[in-house]
C-alpha cells in the first residue's frame, strides 16, 4: 500500500513539474518565433543548406560566414540562439569533441526547414512567418483586449484604419506584405475567364458578405459546368491538442488580430453554399482533406 501511495505521490510531483515547465514556456512564448526570425535575416539556415546535404557546422563557422560584424562574441550569441531552436527539432544538433578537449555543437537543418529555406518550387513560408512578427501587425495584438471589450479590429485599434488601407501609408511594410503573394489582383472587382478557378488562403480573409461577392465574381467568370476549388484551413469544432490544429488556432486569431474574416468549421460555412432567389451561389459538392491543415471545398 505505501508503495502504490509513494507512486501516486511521485506521479502528482512529475505532474505538477510538467505543468510548471510548461506554465513558464507559455509566459516566455514569444522567445521562440522572435529569435528565429532573427536567425532567418541573418541568414544562418540559409549558410548550413550550403554548406551541403545532411551539414552540420559550428557557431564559428556560421559567424565567419555573416556578411559583417565587428561583434567577437557573434559565435556565442548564434550557439545560444540555435541550441534554442534544436530544443524546438528546427535545428539538429550533434557533439563534437576538439583536439584540445572541448566540447562544441553541431547544428544541421531539421526537416520542417524544407520550409524556411529559399526554393524554386515556392514551399517557403519564411515571407509569411517574417510578416506575422513585424512591428506593424505585431502592433495590433496590444489592442486585443481592448478589442473584445469594445469590440472593433484590433489592427484598427493600434493604427487607425483596417490593414489594406494601412499599405497605401508605409512603403516598406506594402513591399514586405506583398512578397507573400503569389499573384496580384482584386477578387472583388472581376476574375479572369477561366473553367476551373483555385482560391487558396483567399476566402479566410474576409466576411461571409464579402465572400459570397468574390463568389459570385467566380460564378460570372465560369462556364456553365464550371468550378471553383477552395483550399482553406478549416477549423477543427473540438480545439485538438496537435500541431495542425495549433496552426490552424494560430492563423485564426491572427484574423481576429487583423482582419474580420478568420476560419470557419466545416457545419458554421453552410450559409456560404445556401440557394437564395436573389443570390445564385455554388452547391457543396465535396470536402477533401488535403496534406497537413489544408482543406479542400468543390
Amino acid at each position: 500500500m505505501a508503495t502504490l501511495e509513494n507512486q501516486t505521490q511521485t506521479s502528482c510531483k512529475n505532474e505538477e513539474e510538467e505543468a510548471c515547465s510548461y506554465a513558464m514556456q507559455l509566459a516566455s512564448i514569444s522567445v521562440l518565433p522572435m529569435v528565429l526570425k532573427s536567425t532567418i535575416e541573418l541568414d544562418v539556415l540559409e549558410i548550413i543548406a550550403k554548406s551541403g546535404p545532411g551539414a552540420c557546422i559550428s557557431p564559428s563557422e556560421i559567424a565567419s560566414k555573416l556578411p559583417t560584424t565587428k561583434n567577437p562574441e557573434a559565435h556565442v550569441m548564434l550557439d545560444r540562439m540555435l541550441r534554442l531552436l534544436a530544443s524546438y527539432k528546427v535545428l539538429t544538433c550533434t557533439m563534437h569533441t576538439l583536439e584540445d578537449g572541448h566540447v562544441e555543437r553541431l547544428y544541421g537543418l531539421a526537416p520542417v526547414c524544407k520550409f524556411l529555406v529559399r526554393n524554386e518550387d515556392g514551399v517557403s513560408i519564411v515571407p509569411f512567418m517574417l510578416l506575422n512578427q513585424d512591428k506593424v501587425i505585431m502592433k495590433s495584438w496590444y489592442y486585443l483586449k481592448d478589442a473584445v471589450i469594445d469590440g472593433g479590429i484590433p489592427f484598427y485599434k493600434a493604427h487607425g484604419m483596417g490593414l489594406f488601407d494601412y499599405h497605401a501609408t508605409d512603403s516598406r511594410f506594402n513591399m514586405f506584405f506583398n512578397k507573400v503573394l503569389s499573384r496580384w489582383g482584386d477578387m472583388f472587382v472581376s476574375v479572369p475567364k477561366a473553367d476551373t478557378i483555385l482560391m487558396k488562403s483567399v476566402i479566410h480573409n474576409w466576411s461571409d458578405e464579402r465572400s459570397l461577392k468574390c463568389l459570385k465574381n467566380c460564378y460570372a467568370a465560369l462556364p456553365e459546368d464550371g468550378k471553383v476549388i477552395i483550399v482553406e484551413a478549416i477549423a477543427p469544432e473540438f480545439p485538438e491538442t496537435n500541431s495542425v490544429a495549433n496552426s490552424v488556432f494560430h492563423i485564426d486569431c491572427i484574423m481576429l488580430a487583423t482582419l474580420s474574416g478568420g476560419k470557419r468549421e466545416p457545419k458554421k460555412n453552410s450559409k456560404l453554399w445556401q440557394r437564395k432567389p436573389d443570390l445564385l451561389i455554388f452547391k457543396l459538392y465535396l470536402v477533401l482533406i488535403t496534406i497537413g491543415s489544408w482543406s479542400s471545398v468543390k
